[in-house]
């Protein structure tokens, strides 16, 4: 059993260096792990921005920015109504000239208000691609900002993953063990050599005396 004693401290060297190992790289696997699972989530809010953007450009209409123009030229034209009817309606002449004056000034009034719808059906298709281009600019602006942090949050994953080292106590203790038992094992080795050539054969060693030149007299020897 005794002998057996160097080569269990080696063993148990060996068995501390490869849990060392293990165990660093799972700590390292388990840190890339977390880091692919970052970049998945900034990946995915920037498939929503993306997503969002389209389900807004399928439903996109002019309407809107038709209703917006053709409100801005009808309160133009309410504005300056007074200034556009102050020829049309004089305070002098016959009931009839100033019937006939109001008249005109409704007719006026009335082919301002078509043409003002008129003009929004044209501004709006470019009002629209106006806003669009827009849009276009703040996803563009959106996408840039998750690049930027999806770089920084793989900036610190690969520090952290950089400063996952080997335990250096483990490796240490391990290497002061097997050192030890190695200098055991080559000790019992040579002390066994030794003993094995003094010891006689009749006993297991490999050492032959001869009985006249050991134990003269003792067997009837001279």
């Amino acid at each position: 059993m005794g002998q057996a004693i160097p080569y269990i401290i080696m063993a148990a060297a060996a068995g501390a260096q490869q849990y060392n190992t293990t165990r660093t790289a799972n700590r390292q696997d388990a840190q890339a792990a977390a880091g692919i699972r970052q970049q998945g989530v900034r990946q995915q809010e920037a498939d929503n921005r993306v997503h969002e953007q389209v389900a807004a450009m399928e439903g996109s209409t002019a309407a809107d920015e038709r209703a917006q123009r053709l409100d801005e030229y009808l309160t133009g034209l309410r504005r300056n109504r007074p200034s556009i009817e102050s020829g049309l309606t004089p305070n002098v002449g016959s009931a009839a000239f100033r019937g006939d004056s109001a008249r005109a000034a409704g007719d006026v009034q009335d082919y301002a208000t078509r043409a003002a719808g008129l003009l929004s059906r044209i501004d709006a298709p470019a009002m629209q691609r106006q806003g669009e281009a827009f849009d276009y600019g703040r996803l563009a602006t959106d996408i840039g900002l998750i690049g930027r942090q999806s770089a920084g949050d793989q900036f610190i994953s690969d520090l952290r993953l950089r400063a996952i080292r080997r335990n250096p106590w483990i490796d240490a203790a391990s290497q002061v063990a097997g050192a030890y038992g190695g200098s055991l094992a080559m000790s019992g080795a040579g002390t066994g050599a030794a003993s094995a050539q003094y010891t006689p054969a009749q006993y297991g060693g490999s050492a032959v005396y001869s009985s006249a030149r050991t134990a003269p007299g003792i067997y009837g020897v001279a």
